[in-house]
């Protein structure tokens, strides 16, 4: 089995992990949380919490489709993409941005 494969099937497995956590109420787990920024935490909760389990499941079919063989290069730019637009959404919304 290829590492990257190994690597990114692994990642997903922690992401549903900690998405659980924080949709159960771990906010400590989200960088950008501050203690009183927000007024309904269990919405935070819930939004990022529910984000990062998303983003882990997907990282765990790219990790399947990257087992499946042929060419990984669109599916690396597509889950790069994915990445950033997850990291941005789940800091506004733990940050009380959004």
């Amino acid at each position: 089995m290829d590492a990257n494969v190994l690597v990114t099937g692994a990642i997903g497995v922690l992401l549903v992990a900690a998405g659980a956590g924080v949709a159960r109420g771990r906010l400590d787990l989200l960088a950008n949380y501050q203690p009183g920024a927000v007024d309904d935490e269990r919405r935070v909760a819930r939004i990022a919490g529910g984000t990062i389990v998303g983003y882990g499941v997907a990282t765990g079919l790219l990790a399947v489709r990257l087992r499946a063989g042929g060419s990984a290069d669109a599916w690396w730019l597509g889950w790069t993409l994915v990445t950033l637009a997850v990291a941005f959404g789940v800091a506004a919304v733990a940050s009380g941005r959004a």
